[in-house]
């Protein structure tokens, strides 16, 4: 009885870390970041499958979703240096942020952004879209202002109405008299709407 008491524990012991390490990220795709040194990141999530590059801490990835393998959790993340996705271990990567602010929609326009417009240099380079004025802090987008019909943050975009903004994404956090509206992903991180006549001309993301 002792040992079928001990083995529950530990299977429930097991399973409580195998679901925390699985909740780290609330949604996908998310903001996360190295925790190692030379981590290597692969084609495929197996430790035989080619080497695509290394991350080392505290490098910024997009993550597009998880797997396991032989119990291992790995995440699928965006190749930093070029196109395509590879495979790093579940242990070597956190959330920048967390669960609550995972959870806003300003999060998720942020992680938009990266994607869409590069989250490095690298990326930014590979970018074909609409460009705007952009800022880096250790070779990662920290600044982005648009302004030019065809840019876009997810589902908002330049000529969108302050209805349909504060239909995509609710109440703001700063609304300056119709005219400036900001959306907080934490106290460093914010996206800035700059109106006229009601009519978004100017969108900015800070990080």
């Amino acid at each position: 009885m002792r040992k079928f008491l001990i083995g529950l524990i530990a299977i429930s012991l097991f399973a409580s870390t195998s679901e925390a390490a699985r909740s780290k990220f609330t949604k996908f795709p998310g903001l996360g970041y190295c925790t190692g040194t030379y981590v290597r990141y692969r084609e495929d999530p197996d430790t035989d499958s080619e080497i695509l590059g290394r991350l080392n801490d505290p490098d910024r990835v997009i993550v597009l979703g998880q797997t396991t393998n032989n119990g291992q959790l790995w995440y699928e993340i965006e190749d930093p240096e070029g196109d395509g996705t590879g495979f790093v271990f579940g242990k070597y990567i956190e959330p920048v942020y967390g669960k609550t602010e995972q959870e806003t929609i300003a999060y998720e326009i942020m992680v938009n952004i990266l994607q869409n417009y590069g989250i490095n240099k690298t990326k930014a380079k590979l970018y074909s879209g609409p460009k705007g004025k952009t800022q880096y802090t250790d070779n990662y987008l920290s600044f982005l202002e648009v302004s030019k019909k065809g840019n876009s943050f997810g589902d908002i975009s330049i000529g969108d109405s302050l209805g349909d903004l504060i239909d995509a994404m609710g109440e703001p956090d700063l609304n300056d008299e119709d005219e400036i509206i900001e959306y907080n992903v934490d106290e460093d991180t914010v996206l800035r709407f700059i109106l006229e006549d009601e009519k978004i001309v100017r969108m900015v993301f800070e990080g």
